[in-house]
């Protein structure tokens, strides 16, 4: 924890800014279907755009877009079936996934969404609600 502090104290001064350093630890959240799921690979493989840190998503060295777009090999990540759904062919389901990143429907769903960042899970009202309950029974137990 005292390491955290300091390097956050460090970096806020060099770079003039306040605040923590790292503001979320990772997160698994519950998605209902491959539609959400989908939609979030997307939403994660473009933070680095919207952050204007790139202008294009393959410039991230980081992101998992390089394993689902371009087949690099990467032993972090395990296809999701989600994103082997889109084709059997792996040369055509790099394809789909490159264009379904890279095309966006308007330039609101490009801005940050909440949903996607500080959600809890993902998915329809009732699978929202279902899940809280879940939860609720848990905490009781």
């Amino acid at each position: 924890m005292l390491i955290n502090w300091k390097f956050a104290r460090k970096m806020n001064k060099l770079k003039k800014r306040r605040g923590h350093f790292w503001l979320d630890r990772y997160k698994c959240i519950p998605v209902e279907s491959d539609e959400y799921c989908l939609a979030l690979m997307r939403y994660i493989n473009r933070n680095p755009l919207r952050a204007k840190m790139i202008t294009e998503c393959g410039e991230w060295k980081w992101s998992g877009y390089h394993y689902y777009a371009n087949g690099e090999p990467n032993d972090l990540i395990t296809p999701h079936t989600c994103y082997l759904g889109l084709s059997r062919d792996p040369e055509k389901r790099k394809k789909e996934y490159t264009s379904f990143v890279n095309t966006t429907m308007n330039g609101e769903e490009d801005q940050k969404d909440p949903k996607m960042s500080q959600a809890q899970d993902l998915g329809s009202r009732w699978f929202n609600v279902h899940l809280k309950k879940l939860r609720e029974n848990l905490m009781k137990k």
